[in-house]
């Protein structure tokens, strides 16, 4: 979590107000204050979003692919009415 967090200060910085040697070793093009600025609000709405969606959404998002795989399944085994048992490769 620290080495994310010093990543992201580092981006931050490169992309507000980047250092003149990151400007010409990476071949930085300067974007107008208002475009950064734009890209650092989506960065963070980005940053935001994927929490929520890890922190709250996955979990049901799991239970449906769960519930629909086993319905697949089960559909799977009937077949012109007749039921087929799984073999055990044992």
């Amino acid at each position: 979590m620290f080495s994310l967090a010093i990543l992201g200060l580092i981006n931050t910085v490169v992309l507000l107000s980047p250092p003149k040697f990151a400007v010409i070793l990476l071949g930085l093009m300067m974007l107008p204050y208002s475009a950064r600025t734009t890209l650092l609000v989506g960065v963070a709405v980005n940053i935001i979003v994927s929490v929520m969606f890890e922190r709250w959404a996955v979990q049901y998002l799991a239970q449906i692919v769960g519930s629909l795989i086993k319905m697949y399944q089960e559909h799977r085994r009937i077949r012109l009415g007749k039921a087929y048992k799984l073999v055990d490769g044992r």
